[in-house]
């Protein structure tokens, strides 16, 4: 236990073989997310399309397309892992909930006639599950206030046309901030799991060669005692 205590108390990345388990672990975390990016994409063309808004419905779709195209371009780039898709991939976030904000105006001006802004405000639960598979909770963090932020601005905005009484948008916006707070706790987690693997790898190798290290001394030793002891007790006998 005190090995893991004090493997978890040095730096992240403090070796080359560390700083390799956290890029590949993260390379995973950006496809998953990229993954999530096509279904959210896909949930707010199917929203837009089978539960049209019956005002700006061409507005929507244009808005719809647009996104979606966005998010092949950006899957294509941030599949391939590379340095730049790394590090700032977390901007799509915000373009993601610039999208979703956008379409849930729009569609929020016919509220009255269609469910389409309703079906649509489901889709911010997602937002937070994105930034959760950076496995870096600053990110979380980072985008938890602009998320709560839209969501509220949105659910306002909305809310006359749907004649929503405000403890509902307050249990609701609830609900979000619980589910982005549990999305950055889960990170540090998965995080802290990761730097804590790559640890208990490092002593290992640190072991292993102490080791290799330990037998080489020994095989040195033995071999000079040897030489100069029961070789030339036998060489004498001679």
């Amino acid at each position: 236990m005190c090995a893991v205590r004090a493997a978890d108390s040095r730096p992240a990345g403090s070796s080359p073989q560390l700083r390799a388990a956290i890029v590949e672990h993260s390379r995973r975390g950006l496809r998953l997310q990229v993954l999530l990016r096509g279904v959210l994409a896909m949930f707010v063309l199917v929203a837009v399309t089978i539960v049209s808004p019956a005002r700006n419905a061409t507005a929507c779709y244009v808005v719809a397309g647009a996104y979606a195209a966005w998010v092949a371009l950006i899957g294509a780039w941030g599949w391939r892992g590379g340095a730049a898709a790394l590090r700032l991939v977390w901007v799509t976030l915000l373009i993601d909930l610039a999208a979703l904000g956008t379409l849930t105006l729009l569609a929020g001006a016919s509220a009255h006639e269609s469910w389409t802004a309703d079906v649509l405000v489901n889709g911010f639960l997602l937002v937070p599950v994105l930034a959760a598979t950076q496995l870096a909770p600053r990110v979380g963090a980072a985008i938890l206030a602009p998320t709560i932020c839209v969501y509220l601005a949105v659910s306002i905005a909305t809310r006359t046309a749907n004649a929503e009484p405000w403890d509902s948008v307050v249990l609701r916006t609830a609900v979000l901030l619980a589910v982005s707070l549990g999305c950055v706790a889960l990170s540090w987690i998965q995080r802290a799991r990761v730097l804590r693997i790559g640890h208990l790898l490092e002593d290992r190798t640190a072991l292993i060669g102490q080791v290799m290290s330990t037998e080489d001394r020994e095989r040195r030793a033995l071999a000079e005692r040897l030489h100069d002891g029961a070789l030339q007790y036998l060489l004498g006998a001679r």
